[in-house]
């Protein structure tokens, strides 16, 4: 195999390595819920495999995926609300569970927008930064589409949560695909 392949080839692997560590948060949380575990520590072992996650991609220098970002935060919020102690924060929790993860995957787009010199589609890799920013404002909207679907299917964590994040994040890879149509694509 050529150096060149090689090379390729292992940075595709590291990719998919990254964005697959950042999805499992997620499904780990929708595979772990039952009836003999509270909320409270459900979300709380969500949070520590999501800070986890995190911590592992600072030290590997990685660009966190918004998306997975966006669920990592909530899974924490999540957790600190669970388990604050605080009756209104905790029915506040129980009301807004599936659609919060949206409301927050918003913000978490919103505040790569504001905060990110690249953007929330990634600007460094030579894409036009019109069309990113055009494509994270449809982005939003797709955002938005799954809040009212979360808003639905409420209490059903599998369809009203992990399906919709899914589909947001294969959208996403297509958006960012046409942007940079030479580069590899990213999985996750």
């Amino acid at each position: 195999m050529p150096e060149n392949a090689r090379e390729n080839r292992s940075r595709q692997l590291s990719e998919f390595a990254a964005n697959f560590l950042q999805v499992l948060p997620l499904i780990l949380f929708a595979q772990t819920r039952g009836p003999a575990v509270s909320d409270a520590d459900h979300f709380a072992w969500g949070a520590g495999v999501a800070l986890a996650v995190l911590a592992v991609l600072l030290l590997w220098r990685r660009r966190p995926h918004p998306l997975w970002t966006g669920v990592n935060v909530w899974l924490i919020l999540s957790a600190a609300l669970w388990n604050s102690g605080v009756p209104g924060l905790i029915d506040g929790a129980e009301l807004l569970r599936e659609t919060s993860l949206f409301v927050v995957s918003a913000l978490t787009v919103c505040g790569y927008l504001l905060l990110s010199p690249r953007g929330f589609f990634d600007t460094s890799q030579g894409a036009d930064p019109a069309l990113c920013r055009r494509y994270s404002f449809v982005y939003l909207a797709l955002i938005g589409g799954a809040l009212l679907w979360a808003l639905g299917l409420q209490g059903n964590d599998m369809l009203a949560g992990v399906l919709p994040a899914i589909l947001l994040g294969g959208v996403y890879l297509a958006l960012e695909r046409r942007l940079s149509p030479g580069s590899p694509p990213r999985i996750g």
